[in-house]
């Protein structure tokens, strides 16, 4: 709201797209940037279709763009070892499901106990908890494909049903998150990178990276080991499969490697 203060004392019709333009140049970062573009176009598709005003001036700006940092998940031996060394921990089950199906950070710590159905066993991923200046916010998922249910691996149940019993030791039996704080209360991203995730890769001597390198590691690993890619898609919650080839495609070394055999037997 902040940032688009200068459009306050503006009629819809009379904002142009050198103010939009300020606007942008305003915001600190490329990546929140490209939020507030999209915000910003939207809104004005909707005054368009209400009749509010007759043109977009988003229409002529340029939308920001920005380079996100490339995937690096970890090996197989280092995920056995965050794996084991995170067992005594209270979020082990967060740290097994990022690697194992690949959540987001923020679909972890909104995950609830009424999202788990041990019979199934799935996982009903519905909301996000998004941490921005501090301030944790639980919301919907982003798109309608961030909206899912997974299927559960032996593993996640276990940890899942660890994490339950952990739970009525800590008093938080009576909590709804399922990975919360030791209040009960959600989980800030945050607190948990800080006091669990870096110290522990830390004393593993392995390479510091970040919470959201876990569902890099479960995607990659996924895609190398068969899982077709539009099943991976589905479990990510991507939109399409031509955004899962997008950020990991550079990543299929086995079906690199597939092809080259395959050249080999054509090719004497």
């Amino acid at each position: 709201l902040a940032l688009t203060s200068q459009l306050d004392a503006w009629h819809l019709q009379d904002i142009t797209p050198a103010a939009i333009q300020d606007v942008l140049a305003a915001v600190s970062t490329t990546a929140r940037r490209e939020d507030v573009y999209v915000a910003l176009r939207t809104m004005f598709v909707a005054a368009k279709r209400w009749g509010l005003t007759t043109k977009n001036p988003v229409d002529v700006v340029d939308r920001p763009k920005h380079n996100p940092k490339k995937p690096q998940p970890f090996q197989a031996d280092e995920t056995t070892a965050i794996l084991d060394a995170a067992k005594s921990s209270r979020y082990y089950g967060a740290f097994a499901i990022g690697l194992i199906i690949g959540l987001r950070p923020g679909e972890l710590f909104g995950l609830q106990w009424r999202d788990y159905d041990p019979a199934g066993p799935t996982l009903q991923i519905q909301r996000q908890a998004a941490e921005l200046s501090g301030r944790v916010e639980v919301k919907p998922p982003k798109t309608d494909a961030g909206v899912r249910s997974l299927l559960l691996p032996s593993k996640v149940v276990a940890a899942l049903d660890e994490r339950r019993a952990g739970a009525m030791k800590e008093g938080n039996a009576g909590s709804d998150w399922i990975f919360p704080n030791r209040n009960g209360d959600v989980s800030h991203r945050s607190n948990v990178s800080h006091r669990h995730w870096v110290p522990l890769l830390k004393k593993l001597g392995i390479m510091q990276r970040g919470l959201h390198q876990m569902r890099h590691t479960a995607a990659t690993r996924m895609l190398n080991n068969g899982v077709p890619i539009t099943l991976v898609t589905k479990i990510l919650g991507h939109e399409k499969p031509s955004t899962t080839l997008d950020i990991y495609g550079h990543l299929m070394i086995a079906d690199q490697r597939r092809a080259v055999e395959f050249w080999d037997r054509q090719i004497s």
